[in-house]
């Protein structure tokens, strides 16, 4: 998605990256009414963030504090722009900490992977370990369900069974 549609897909996509994937349970990253605002870089839906003192980001250390989900958070403020991703600077936001959720993948995914986040952007990379190329969170989430099209990823982020 990006601008006005220009054409039609025969069949529906199986999901759009940041949405929920299923009607499993899911929980929302615990900060209090109005507690999470985005950082001076915003937010991009669908991918990892990190919190430091109420303020989330799509980078950081350690573990991510949650996935960014598309719930409505992000705002067309361009005239006439098609869609955005982008969930402004300062604004409220909600990082979600369980369920499953699609996403896109910077590599290829297959069934039993881990996922692992980019430290610098929040980006979701699979494998077996993290990949040597860029620097990645650790431990990586289990991917327990996969759909192979165009690198799209269900994926549960709390759901670390090992």
């Amino acid at each position: 998605m990006n601008t006005f549609q220009t054409h039609m897909n025969q069949y529906p996509a199986p999901g759009i990256p940041g949405a929920f994937a299923s009607d499993n349970p899911h929980a929302s990253y615990v900060a209090g009414e109005g507690a999470l605002i985005t950082g001076p870089d915003g937010l991009v839906i669908a991918r990892f963030a990190w919190v430091t003192k109420g303020v989330a980001a799509n980078k950081g250390t350690g573990a991510p504090a949650g996935f960014v989900p598309r719930d409505g958070q992000a705002s067309v403020v361009e005239w006439l722009a098609g869609d955005s991703n982008t969930i402004y600077p300062g604004r409220e936001c909600t990082l979600m900490v369980s369920g499953d959720f699609w996403a896109l993948t910077t590599t290829a995914a297959t069934v039993g992977q881990k996922v692992f986040a980019s430290l610098t952007t929040g980006e979701i990379a699979t494998g077996r370990q993290a990949p040597r190329w860029r620097v990645l969170s650790k431990p990586g989430f289990p991917l327990p369900a996969l759909r192979r099209r165009k690198k799209l990823l269900r994926s549960a982020p709390g759901a670390n069974d090992e």
